[in-house]
């Protein structure tokens, strides 16, 4: 009875350090493309990665939810065959073959998967810059060897002829206009 009660107790106790871990991956999450683009040193990237997550807790973890729902998916189509092998044999452990097999599935799908969760976190990387920082797309260009589009001429007034005041000239009202000599002596 004890041992249940402390087995109870431990798995109660991992309830929010599981929290905690989660909230700490969430806020780290985006150190490796600020350490990788940006080309820092890990503490800074880290500070970076706090200052970019920050607010966007939910939508990181919907991202690792779903990479999560993705990799349990592909394992269990892929590990059907061991799962099967396993329950028709209890107790007797699987041929070398199988076990083989079953570690080389796991070797592809594993390397599938991991490309997912990097494009995906420094895409979202990505979109935090051009949120919070206003990352320009145009320097990506450049950065990339692109060249930006080339901007459009200026366009000039409507009316060429009336001088335009600057902006930070004083205000004048216009002059009234003089009267009319028919309508002066009358």
């Amino acid at each position: 009875m004890a041992l249940l009660v402390a087995s109870v107790v431990f798995f109660l106790l991992l309830i929010p350090v599981g929290i905690y871990t989660t909230l700490m991956n969430l806020r780290y999450s985006l150190a490796v493309p600020a350490c990788v683009v940006e080309d820092m040193k890990a503490r800074k990237a880290i500070r970076r990665s706090i200052a970019l997550a920050k607010g966007s807790w939910g939508r990181i973890f919907l991202l690792a939810l779903l990479v999560g729902v993705i990799k349990v998916g592909l394992i269990g189509m892929t590990q059907v065959f061991v799962f099967v092998a396993a329950f028709k044999h209890p107790g007797q452990p699987l041929g070398p073959l199988a076990q083989s097999l079953s570690q080389i599935i796991t070797f592809f799908t594993t390397s599938f998967l991991g490309p997912i969760w990097a494009t995906g976190i420094t895409l979202f990387y990505y979109d935090q810059r051009i949120r919070k920082e206003g990352f320009d797309i145009e320097w990506m260009m450049q950065a990339a060897g692109l060249t930006p589009p080339e901007p459009a001429p200026p366009v000039e007034p409507i009316s060429a002829a009336e001088p335009m005041q600057s902006l930070d000239a004083p205000f004048e009202p216009p002059l009234p206009a003089p009267p009319d000599s028919e309508t002066a002596h009358e």
